[in-house]
């Protein structure tokens, strides 16, 4: 016998009829070497077939010459479901991997001796069946890691609807069926879906059946999340014209046109943080839940104006920060017809009287002048008698001639530069009030004994300092509409004869803020004086005992938007 074929195994898809699956031309030496497999099509799961009489079992006729030859199985062996055309058989040749052929001398026979050599080239056919089955590297592969990696990416041959991957428990490869549910992108706003929840080959996930979704809603996050290595850039939305329910673009920055006050903004989605530029005066009302404003006042904002907003729930938001109470320092170049600034530093050997009022007490000694110094400097000269409560005659002060300023113009700020000869039982205050200082009074002081703001003023906020109270620092504070705010301590005092740079700056709703020397006395306190009311820029030094005391002030700087 010779083997002039290559037929390593033999299949046949079922019809639900056939019984009988020939496996010629295969042939075998004893009715052990077959190997029977079913393979349902559309999952590939593989059940092999073992060799009885019963309904889930093969049996084998041969030839009528009996082994070696080809022959037929029938499955089942009796009985039994016959295969639907859902499922493959697969029959190939498995001979014992042996040779008992023994040659002895003077018994040659060519019969057995060919009978071996058929066997041993059944056997290699045997390995060649396996060996085509198996992923093969490239011929002129030398990385064999990196040539598999990519022999498993590539897509088989002849089926592009599987995929080669791990089985479920992970010990072999098996071929998985790509989903083939089709779709298109004709509605501009499919919902959403979740790609995971349906079973593979499925559509059962799909919200609807004219899409292809390629993302489930829920995207993987990193361990670390947010770590930002390059710049972030936001992106500028469309011009919006400002209307009482607001409604933005796309976006997270926009410019805000027209005067119409704002009172809503539509949801953008809750956690949203948007910046709006404003290109004219309008009014953002406040409100407790949908636009939640600093010390709950409107706000009035101005060209050039900008705004930080939060939406922390479904259209509602909160104010995170603005740029009203970013001050123009004195020294800073300054754009006129932006800003309108009043300044002084007490050249000459009058005070200008257009421009500013000073006034000393009517107590033992008080006295306000110009005083010799490098660069020009102003002398408040306090009481020298105790004049207890009566401010009118322990104090003197200097401020400008008008009450030409107001919160609500933006921007609002003051600066001096000052020093004290003596720190005990002293008063000072350097603000804004609601009175020139052609009437001496202490628009805020403290209570005696105690750390509470009293005041003179019906309208006043700024920086002070009064060792009648129990804390003997700098502090911010107003007095809005004659209610007093709480007093916010700086951690420091003033020195004697040392001269301190403070400064005052008042936000568009009447929030005020301190600063010693550059360094913030605490966070801004809401609500210190009436955003509306005409203020004047004021410093004033009153005694708090019998003894005199004397505030030099070198320079008075003052500035708001126009």
């Amino acid at each position: 016998m010779t083997v002039n074929t290559q037929v390593k195994k033999v299949s046949a898809v079922g019809d639900g009829a056939t019984r009988t699956f020939s496996f010629s031309p295969i042939v075998i030496y004893a009715n052990d070497e077959l190997e029977v497999i079913t393979t349902v099509i559309a999952t590939g799961v593989e059940t092999e077939i073992s060799q009885g009489s019963s309904s889930t079992t093969y049996s084998i006729s041969i030839a009528a010459n009996g082994y070696p030859d080809t022959g037929s199985i029938d499955y089942p062996a009796s009985g039994g479901t016959l295969i639907p055309n859902t499922v493959r058989i697969s029959i190939r040749h498995k001979p014992t991997i042996e040779n008992l052929t023994d040659l002895s001398p003077g018994k040659y026979d060519p019969a057995v001796q060919e009978t071996q050599y058929d066997k041993f080239t059944r056997i290699m056919l045997l390995l060649q069946e396996q060996v085509d089955r198996c992923l093969k590297l490239p011929v002129s592969s030398t990385d064999v890691a990196s040539a598999l990696v990519t022999e498993i990416a590539t897509p088989i041959s002849g089926d592009g609807t599987k995929s080669l991957v791990l089985n479920a428990a992970e010990t072999a490869f098996a071929l998985s069926v790509a989903s083939t549910t089709t779709g298109s992108a004709s509605d501009s706003t499919p919902a959403d879906v979740n790609l995971s929840a349906g079973a593979a080959g499925s559509n059962a996930a799909y919200s609807r059946d004219d899409h292809a979704h390629f993302l489930p809603t829920t995207v993987p996050r990193l361990a670390t999340e947010n770590v930002y290595t390059e710049s972030q850039v936001w992106f500028k939305g469309s011009d919006v014209t400002a209307a009482g329910a607001m409604t933005l673009g796309a976006g997270n920055i926009f410019d805000i046109d027209g005067s119409t006050p704002i009172a809503t903004i539509t949801t953008i989605g809750v956690g949203t943080v948007i910046i709006l530029h404003f290109n004219a005066a309008t009014t953002i009302t406040h409100n407790a839940s949908d636009m939640v404003l600093p010390g709950a006042e409107d706000i009035s904002t101005f060209v050039g104006y900008e705004l930080m907003l939060l939406e922390y729930a479904t259209g509602d938001w909160r104010f995170i920060s603005d740029n009203a109470d970013i001050a123009v320092y004195r020294r800073s170049s300054v754009d006129f017809t932006l800003k309108t600034t009043l300044q002084t530093d007490f050249h000459g050997d009058t005070l200008d009287g257009n421009l500013w009022n000073a006034t000393a007490g009517g107590g033992s000694g008080n006295a306000v002048a110009m005083s010799a110094g490098a660069g020009g400097r102003y002398s408040l000269l306090t009481s020298s008698a105790d004049e207890g409560a009566t401010h009118a005659n322990g104090a003197s002060g200097i401020s400008s001639a008008a009450l030409n300023w107001r919160a609500d113009q933006g921007g609002l700020t003051l600066e001096a530069r000052i020093q004290v000869d003596d720190i005990t039982s002293v008063a000072i205050f350097v603000g804004f009030t609601d009175v020139e200082s052609t009437t001496v009074e202490l628009p805020i002081f403290k209570t005696v004994g105690a750390d509470t703001i009293d005041s003179d003023a019906v309208n006043a906020c700024g920086v002070g300092f009064d060792t009648d109270g129990t804390t003997d620092q700098w502090f911010h504070g107003g007095v809005k509409a004659n209610t007093d705010t709480a007093a916010t301590h700086s951690g420091s005092a003033p020195v004697n004869d040392t001269w301190a740079t403070i400064r005052v700056e008042v936000g568009l709703s009447g929030a005020v803020r301190g600063f010693i020397n550059g360094i913030a006395i605490g966070t801004a306190t809401f609500s210190a004086v009436t955003a509306t009311t005409p203020l004047t820029p004021v410093i004033f030094v009153c005694q708090r005992t019998g003894s005199a005391r004397t505030l030099l002030v070198d320079y008075i700087w003052c500035q708001a938007s126009r």
